[in-house]
């Protein structure tokens, strides 16, 4: 009884940490996503400004215009939206790992 009452006790714990591990890849490509997302972003507007900057002579003023607001706008409203704390995590993973475990442990009750 008590060797089934053990094996009983082991499934029940391979299942939570594959459901756990499972809940930790989906979470983790959802960081990867947001990440890359956060990086594109960045690169148009390092984009927007060395274009601004190297042919502001030659554009249409309204398009060099436009671009200027655009490069102050983006930047100073759009990036305060951003966890940045998500981003430094997904390039350091053990400690994002880590993070994600103890959050599926805690919504699970164990």
């Amino acid at each position: 009884q008590n060797l089934i009452k053990q094996e009983l006790e082991q499934l029940k714990l391979d299942s939570y940490n594959s459901k756990k591990e499972k809940y930790v890849r989906k979470k983790l490509k959802k960081v990867g996503v947001y990440t890359c997302g956060y990086i594109l972003f960045c690169l148009a507007i390092i984009a927007l400004w060395l274009i601004n900057s190297f042919y502001s002579n030659s554009l249409n003023c309204l398009i060099s215009t436009v671009i200027s607001l655009f490069l102050f706008i983006l930047p100073t409203f759009g990036l305060r939206f951003v966890n940045h704390t998500t981003i430094k995590e997904f390039f350091f993973r053990k400690n994002l790992i880590k993070r994600l475990e103890d959050e599926y442990d805690q919504e699970n009750g164990r």
